[in-house]
């Protein structure tokens, strides 16, 4: 048993460094991944423990977004109304009592912000595609690009959302 446990923790080590570097995806592998393409605000953020898969029980945070616009929705969730949300869920947060959990490579979120999320239905939850990549800040009309991620530069919102038509245009169905 010990050595079972000691070997589950070397590979633990040495697996994490994988998990903090995150590829560059294109912007067509990032909508092929996601079941749900949204822009909206932040509407609320909420730590609590929670299942992370493949990793297991981790603080997670629900991030409310009231829906603007709606991208991609999965027949399940219905097309956006003016008065729709999505939550997202990412790993870490700061649960209630102020222990916080802080995962590199996630995105982070802030009441009020307006983005553009990109997000994939897994099991009873949604989780951002892509971990940072797939959320982006929204300025006006522009979404503002991150170098190293797959919106690199800034673009204007409509220009972007026809972009992303055009993949959904010749996504196959058996990836969905």
């Amino acid at each position: 048993m010990r050595h079972a446990v000691l070997f589950l923790l070397a590979s633990w080590v040495a697996t994490t460094p994988c998990l903090a570097a995150q590829r560059q995806l294109t912007l067509e592998v990032l909508v092929r991944q996601s079941t749900e393409i949204v822009v909206g605000e932040v509407e609320s953020i909420r730590a609590s423990w929670g299942e992370w898969p493949g990793v297991g029980r981790i603080v997670v945070s629900d991030i409310t977004l009231r829906v603007d616009e709606s991208w991609l929705r999965s027949p399940a969730d219905g097309e956006a109304t003016p008065s729709s949300h999505l939550v997202v869920r990412v790993p870490g947060g700061t649960l209630a009592d102020g222990r916080q959990v802080q995962v590199s490579e996630m995105p982070k979120f802030s009441v009020g912000e307006r983005v553009l999320v990109f997000a994939r239905k897994q099991g009873a939850h949604h989780w951002v595609t892509g971990h940072a990549q797939g959320k982006a800040h929204v300025q006006g009309r522009r979404v503002v690009g991150i170098p190293g991620h797959a919106i690199d530069r800034d673009v204007l919102t409509p220009t972007l959302r026809r972009r992303v038509a055009r993949i959904l245009e010749q996504k196959p169905t058996c990836e969905r």
